[in-house]
């Protein structure tokens, strides 16, 4: 039996000093790591000045997306900006949980057990005003290519009455870090945020939940042709 420890805790646990001053020195040399190395341009930061509470939707084909969305989103929402991982990959070690909770304010998401109190999370979060990092294609894709959207997006956004989703393109994570790759290279990198978009006239059901998925991914693809909403 092997105790995994830094994963059982509320969102907002992860708001706290002992987390924030660590994650802010982080990320504030992932930012120089990103525009020196890989001159990384964000576009439609515009789009976030209402401050959230957001679902930010971003492709994903790396492990650096995450990294990327973390070192795009203004300053002052680095502490309110919550990556939902997936807690058998991000969680299973206790050194990954506390790198996870410490670097990317992850909460740990479980997609093989307690799907419902994963959600409970999820829901808490937004309805404290903070924004959720999710990847609605569920995995990386193993070529770079988009994949189809997830409807679990869906439940979180169908009628909730502040919660908006914005959805991101990230271009270059893949050749700088594809899939069974175990370090980053070089490559340029470019984040997209599109407008938001609220679902809070949708009902919660299987229906409402596609159509949000559906619609998630089109836009994505729209960001990915350099289309700005």
């Amino acid at each position: 039996f092997h105790k995994v420890f830094f994963t059982e805790f509320e969102p907002r646990a992860n708001a706290g000093l002992l987390w924030r001053i660590p994650r802010r020195v982080f990320n504030s040399v992932i930012r120089v790591m990103l525009k020196l190395r890989h001159e990384l341009e964000v576009e439609g930061l515009e789009n976030l000045r209402a401050g959230g509470p957001f679902i930010f939707t971003p492709n994903h084909c790396s492990h650096f997306d995450l990294l990327s969305i973390a070192g795009s989103v203004p300053h002052r929402m680095v502490h309110r900006t919550f990556a939902v991982a997936a807690k058998d990959y991000f969680f299973n070690k206790s050194w990954k949980a506390l790198g996870a909770r410490v670097f990317v304010n992850a909460i740990p998401f479980d997609r093989k057990g307690r799907v419902n109190e994963s959600m409970r999370h999820c829901r808490e979060a937004l309805d404290q005003g903070d924004s959720l990092v999710i990847f609605p294609e569920g995995t990386r894709s193993p070529k770079g290519n988009l994949q189809d959207f997830k409807m679990g997006v869906g439940q979180l956004l169908a009628g909730h009455p502040k919660a908006q989703a914005v959805p991101v393109y990230i271009d270059g994570a893949y050749k700088i870090m594809p899939k069974g790759s175990k370090r980053p290279g070089a490559g340029k990198l470019k984040v997209r945020f599109g407008r938001p978009i609220s679902f809070h006239e949708l009902t919660q059901d299987t229906d409402s939940f596609r159509k949000i998925a559906e619609r998630l991914r089109h836009e994505v693809v729209d960001l990915s042709a350099g289309r700005l909403h």
